[in-house]
């Protein structure tokens, strides 16, 4: 386990701590009411000792193997088949790449389960028809050549970062045609009753057994017919302009006992049963529960992505239909196949094209760094009722950082004992703690048009006022000790934060290729999309003092505990999600793929030759 300033008297008492804190909560119009006994530990140091054991765990079993019979015998135990063809050659290459991870490519196995239950045959073809303009790419590999032919020219400097590193491993690859979606919104939500149709018979075709029948080559070689980019699709039903993605994909897709379905939240006001799951009272505990919208039904009204209008995926199937798209990001509960995109990596030199570029400009050092959380971003897409705006994640932010009421309360856990260890919550005045707790965030434009309702427009801009048309720039942002980024940042934007001096903060249910790779609290600053947390957290690390409830309190700032985690998360990013990293993983999904779309895929293996 890394040492750092967090370790010491938390991990001597973290096991005879009570199981996280005894808090109920009662709701209330503009705030939650938190009912519980004072503690004597702050949640966030026992959350950031789980998370040093978390880390450290998923290193382990992630890179414990040296040697190709161990990889093929962890392989067989994790995903109960045999490794496709050419997995010695992938084993190679990754050794070659220094690449310690080995054994955890469970990213690739969920997203691929739901397609061995569809026919080959019938992937391939669903591979080579879409419409065109619909901003997908093809990339085609044949012999070791790789091509990519634009429907769109709008995403054409991808292109050379692309070839280039499917290049390097071509040779040991398939015939293979796939779709790749460029853009950041994710495009493909089967119904939760098709898709566990799906993923049951992908299970049930599970097997492990080596004997003189499996094919230890590629066997469906030229069955792929030509690309063919048509004007339109077979008819598909049209989706009303006033249906949200929430509720024509979203929760379709998530089972009937879930909350999403069988607790529908459509008020603005917290839903505090929505984030309990995941979280000890303020703060998250749980991110794998996090990213989980079935959990959290008021995501609803919450998430920018989520409660804009829905529209039908332009791949000329019907919106249930399982097409392999190949995406960037996705949230849980999208069935599209997550793919290293350049910007998504550390690159190994120093990107030319600012689009894919991670490098930021010259940083101070952290102590030296504004204490204050930065954030910037475009305003996002509304709701479709008439007020929704007002309680999407980011206008919340903006509302809470700059346009709350005077008389504001908030509750924020602060030490009220003389000793400064034990700690309860009390509720403040948002005004007078905004000075100790900066939150630098505001829009750099809201929508002019394209409202979903009259007016919708010129309500934000009135509301948000000149914080709706702040600037930014890299000079500022990496210029603050603290960096949030939300599911409306660029997909790159978390991840430059993370190689940056400045700590990571993210809050948001999307999710990368690397997302197992990073651990909260160690790595980056998690943050509840509702903010409920937002001023307990940062005032862990940026401190606080003031008259609470008639008392003094205050807490000490943490600078070396942020620190640390700028360190550990720069340091991570650094070894794990490299460039060379997302080759060896790029490389494992296609191998993956070529295997899922063989006609003879049942009988493909790779036996390890004694």
């Amino acid at each position: 386990m890394a040492n750092g300033p967090f370790v010491g008297a938390i991990g001597l008492c973290f096991c005879i701590i009570i199981t996280w804190l005894p808090i109920t909560w009662q709701e209330h119009p503009s705030f939650v009411r938190p009912v519980h006994a004072a503690i004597s530990f702050h949640p966030v140091g026992l959350l950031v000792y789980q998370g040093q054991i978390n880390a450290d765990s998923w290193s382990n079993q992630a890179s414990s193997n040296d040697s190709l019979q161990a990889a093929v015998d962890e392989y067989k135990s994790r995903y109960h088949r045999l490794p496709p063809p050419n997995f010695d050659k992938w084993f190679e290459y990754a050794k070659d790449r220094n690449c310690t991870t080995i054994n955890d490519y469970d990213q690739i196995y969920e997203d691929l389960l739901p397609f061995w239950g569809v026919k080959p045959s019938l992937i391939r073809k669903r591979s080579t028809i879409f419409h065109k303009n619909s901003g997908f790419i093809s990339i085609q590999i044949d012999k070791e050549k790789v091509d990519i032919v634009h429907v769109s020219e709008e995403y054409t400097h991808l292109d050379s970062p692309i070839i280039n590193m499917i290049n390097s491993f071509a040779t040991w690859l398939p015939q293979m045609q796939i779709v790749l979606n460029p853009s950041p919104s994710p495009q493909i939500a089967l119904p939760s009753s098709s898709l566990a149709s799906l993923e049951a018979t992908g299970r049930r075709s599970e097997h492990i057994e080596e004997s003189e029948t499996i094919i230890t080559t590629w066997a469906t070689l030229s069955k792929w017919g030509p690309l063919t980019a048509v004007e339109s699709g077979r008819p598909v039903s049209p989706i009303s302009r006033h249906v949200s993605r929430w509720d024509a994909y979203m929760a379709p897709s998530c089972s009937w006992s879930s909350p999403a379905r069988s607790h529908p939240h459509t008020s603005r006001a917290l839903c505090t049963s929505c984030f309990a799951p995941y979280s000890v009272g303020q703060f998250m505990r749980n991110i794998s529960l996090s990213l989980d919208p079935c959990l959290q039904p008021d995501l609803r009204t919450v998430s920018s992505f989520l409660s804009s209008p829905a529209t039908v995926p332009n791949t000329g199937y019907p919106a249930d239909a399982l097409i392999p798209i190949f995406s960037s990001r996705k949230i849980e509960g999208y069935n599209d196949i997550l793919f290293p995109l350049p910007g998504t990596y550390v690159p190994s030199t120093p990107a030319s094209d600012p689009n894919l570029s991670l490098s930021v400009p010259s940083q101070k050092p952290f102590v030296e760094l504004r204490d204050v959380l930065y954030w910037r971003g475009e305003a996002p897409s509304s709701g479709l009722g008439a007020h929704d705006w007002q309680g999407v994640s980011e206008q919340r932010l903006v509302t809470l950082a700059h346009q709350a009421p005077d008389d504001e309360k908030i509750p924020i856990l602060l030490p009220f004992d003389s000793t400064g260890k034990k700690y309860e919550y009390g509720y403040v005045r948002l005004a007078a703690i905004s000075d100790q707790i900066e939150v630098d965030a505001g829009f750099t434009g809201v929508p002019e048009k394209n409202c979903h309702r009259e007016g919708e427009c010129r309500a934000q801009r009135e509301h948000f006022g000149t914080n709706g048309t702040l600037g930014n720039s890299d000079e500022a942002r990496y210029s603050s000790r603290y960096i949030l980024a939300t599911d409306v940042s660029e997909p790159k934007e978390f991840l430059k934060s993370v190689v940056s001096r400045s700590v990571a903060v993210r809050s948001g249910i999307f999710k990368s290729w690397y997302e197992k790779r990073l651990t909260p609290w160690i790595h980056y600053i998690p943050l509840d999309m509702r903010w409920q947390g937002l001023h307990s957290t940062m005032a862990y690390f940026m401190g606080l003092s003031g008259t609470v409830k008639g008392e003094q309190v205050s807490m000490d700032a943490r600078v070396k505990e942020a620190q640390w985690i700028a360190d550990q998360g720069k340091a991570r990013a650094e070894s794990v999600i490299r460039e060379a990293d997302a080759e060896v993983y790029l490389f494992r999904l296609l191998l993956e793929w070529g295997r899922i779309v063989d006609d003879y895929r049942d009988e493909v293996g790779f036996v390890l030759k004694e």
